[in-house]
């Protein structure tokens, strides 16, 4: 859940705690340890430890296996041992990199695969990678969340419209600072890409100060306001 297992910053924790107790007042809520949230390779020392005393937030460890056919699978050093102990489980959902099931015939015989080893989106055969439910950089793919039928076995992704994005806009004229007007400057992260005479323009300089622009690139110069 945390980018740091060294450090965590007491507002965020209080910022976490408060979005998933609201949460979890809708539906349950399980939380799978990823390998940044475990303290070495103890899944028992963890940062999701401060949800764990909140109703209907459920922390697991190891793994858990849900309405028969779904397995819940933490992050761990033994993945292959820890998920051949169940059978007929048709949707894995785990922390590990899927690339740690060394056997294919364990790996396809899940109807399909949800992993959040990676923060960036992608398909691969019967595997899901989620990602980030949110952009954390420039350049990444459209975020969001992934809501999965469990009786048509049909998967379905919502974009994610309310967080902050990285967006690159290019200017080639004054005239298309116009462009801005358009654009939440104030709760997403706007980069520019112009010419190194526009920069210098001071007519441009005066009407960039009207918006809150994270950086200017300048063809191979990066200028930073």
């Amino acid at each position: 859940m945390f980018s740091s297992k060294q450090s965590l910053n007491v507002n965020v924790i209080n910022i976490a705690q408060n979005i998933f107790e609201k949460i979890s007042k809708i539906i349950p809520i399980y939380f799978l340890i990823g390998d940044h949230d475990r303290y070495s390779s103890n899944n028992n020392i963890n940062t999701l430890t401060i949800l764990k005393n909140i109703n209907n937030i459920h922390i697991v460890t190891n793994n858990l296996l849900l309405k028969e056919k779904i397995l819940l699978q933490s992050y761990t050093n033994n993945l292959q041992k820890q998920i051949k102990n169940y059978d007929n489980v048709e949707y894995l959902i785990m922390s590990n990199n899927p690339e740690d099931i060394l056997n294919k015939e364990i790996l396809m015989s899940y109807k399909k695969i949800y992993t959040g080893y990676n923060k960036e989106n992608y398909v691969k055969d019967n595997i899901k990678c989620v990602g980030s439910p949110y952009q954390t950089e420039p350049n990444t793919k459209v975020k969001g969340i992934i809501i999965l039928d469990i009786e048509s076995g049909i998967d379905k992704f919502f974009e994610n419209k309310l967080n902050s994005k990285f967006k690159t806009i290019y200017i080639d004229d004054v005239k298309d600072l116009e462009k801005l007007n358009n654009e939440d400057t104030e709760n997403h992260f706007i980069d520019l890409v112009v010419d190194k005479n526009l920069y210098n323009n001071i007519d441009f300089k005066i009407k960039l100060t009207n918006y809150n622009i994270q950086n200017v690139f300048c063809k191979n110069d990066i200028i930073t306001l």
